[in-house]
């Protein structure tokens, strides 16, 4: 197997409830935040991650550019 033939990502996905039990099961929370580190191959993107791996999409939140 060589390097192009893997599709992974490197991500920390946080749940998030008033009630911390529901915050514990995926299905129930919330809030999901997913905080991605990194993504190798064409197959791993975000959802809605648009133009693939090498285009940049920003948004403006209370006048901060992220």
């Amino acid at each position: 197997m060589f390097l192009t033939d893997v599709n992974a990502n490197v991500a920390i996905d946080i749940f998030m409830d008033s009630n911390s039990g529901a915050s514990t099961v995926t299905t129930q929370a919330k809030h999901e935040v997913m905080v991605w580190f990194a993504m190798y191959g064409p197959a791993t993107q975000p959802i809605g991650y648009q133009g693939g791996a090498g285009s940049k999409n920003t948004v403006v939140i209370n006048g901060t550019t992220l």
